[in-house]
């Protein structure tokens, strides 16, 4: 359906929370005339029509409806070329492309989130965050924030508003700049206010039923992730929980994704992946070499199932209460182009550099010489 002028005049002036009084006075001409162009009894004089996308920081093509099915198209391409760049791990190029991308679109909101994460993924994560200097990172952050308050005013509202602001929550807590980020979080709904929990209660319930498994894959995620925080913070932060404390919540974690997904564990594979690994840290800890070396060699059949998973079309859970979902989506965004296979490498050389006496464990040796076999085999 194409928009007409009146409709994005009406638009923009709601959602500047302004009234047709405020508009007619700000533009210099009648409340009157502002009526008639929103109900399109009259259009406004072409002299007009730049002061007023020049008012609301739009372009006049983007006022005027012009080719909007066209771009619409543009944009969803490059949203896709952007994909493909973030699933190769290609995080600088990704940037790059949307800064230029941004350039032609500066007021589409999506792009500009997009671009503000591209830039936070680059500096922040994938091993990056200490190659740049406190400059550069304050720069880059700036940036990105400001990317997301250009976001938030081009936007209509909704939930696509709250996923600008949890970028800004990220920037903000990677810049260990909490008492922003808390401010912006203190604007947020509860998770028992989100849409995702309160959509099912609007919809028939044939309809809702989807939405309902939905939502189990996302208190699973949200269980072991939050449960993988409490870990962290028990033991290393606070000195409350022993290794074998520590041990029991990863256990638990592995424990409640087989639960949860079933067999066929598509991108989950990787979830447990690092869960393994963790189990692992936490055995050579405890001085139980082979339970360690165990443990890293479920790693790696849990990263063999990953890598297979990333080239299979095989993506539907098998789990009969997850049977509208599958896992298109999973995992396919990297923060850099390594491998899972170059992450278990790294795991074992600094496992076996913490501890000499693991490094001589014949497993472990006999895992180490397997995984760089098969890196070796990809290159």
């Amino acid at each position: 359906m194409n928009i007409t002028l009146g409709e994005n005049i009406k638009r923009l002036r709601r959602d500047r929370q302004l009234t047709q009084e405020q508009l007619a006075e700000a533009l210099e001409v009648s409340f009157q005339a502002v009526s008639k162009w929103e109900t399109e009894a009259s259009y406004p004089d072409i002299h007009l029509l730049p002061v007023i996308a020049d008012f609301f920081d739009v372009s006049v093509d983007m006022l005027l409806g012009v080719d909007a099915a066209r771009k619409e198209g543009e944009i969803g391409e490059i949203f896709n070329h952007s994909y493909e760049l973030m699933h190769e791990g290609k995080a600088y190029e990704n940037m790059c492309y949307l800064r230029e991308k941004q350039k032609e679109y500066p007021h589409n909101p999506e792009l500009l989130h997009s671009l503000a994460g591209a830039i936070t993924t680059y500096y922040f994560y994938g091993g990056r965050k200490y190659e740049f200097d406190e400059d550069e990172r304050r720069k880059a952050a700036d940036e990105a924030l400001e990317l997301c308050k250009r976001a938030i005013k081009y936007s209509n509202g909704g939930n696509s508003t709250v996923w600008y602001k949890l970028q800004m929550v990220r920037i903000y807590t990677n810049m260990d700049e909490k008492v922003k980020a808390k401010e912006i979080v203190d604007t947020l709904p509860n998770i028992w206010s989100s849409w995702n929990l309160n959509i099912t209660h609007t919809l028939p319930e044939a309809e809702a039923f989807q939405y309902y498994q939905n939502n189990v894959l996302t208190g699973l995620q949200i269980a072991i992730n939050e449960l993988g925080h409490l870990g962290y913070i028990g033991s290393y932060v606070l000195n409350e929980y022993s290794p074998q404390q520590k041990l029991e919540i990863e256990q638990l974690r592995e424990k409640l994704v087989h639960t949860v997904i079933g067999d066929n564990l598509c991108s989950y594979n990787k979830d447990l992946f690092y869960i393994s690994n963790n189990a692992a840290w936490e055995y050579m800890r405890m001085k139980e070499y082979d339970k360690a070396a165990e443990y890293m060699e479920k790693s790696l059949k849990y990263a063999e199932a990953f890598a297979k998973f990333e080239v299979s079309r095989d993506r539907k859970y098998d789990a009969f209460w997850l049977s509208r979902l599958d896992d298109s989506e999973g995992y396919s965004i990297k923060s850099n182009e390594k491998t899972v296979f170059d992450e278990l490498e790294q795991h074992l050389n600094g496992m076996c550099e913490q501890d000499a006496e693991l490094g001589n464990n014949e497993r472990f040796k006999e895992l180490r010489n397997k995984v760089a076999g098969i890196i070796a085999a990809q290159k």
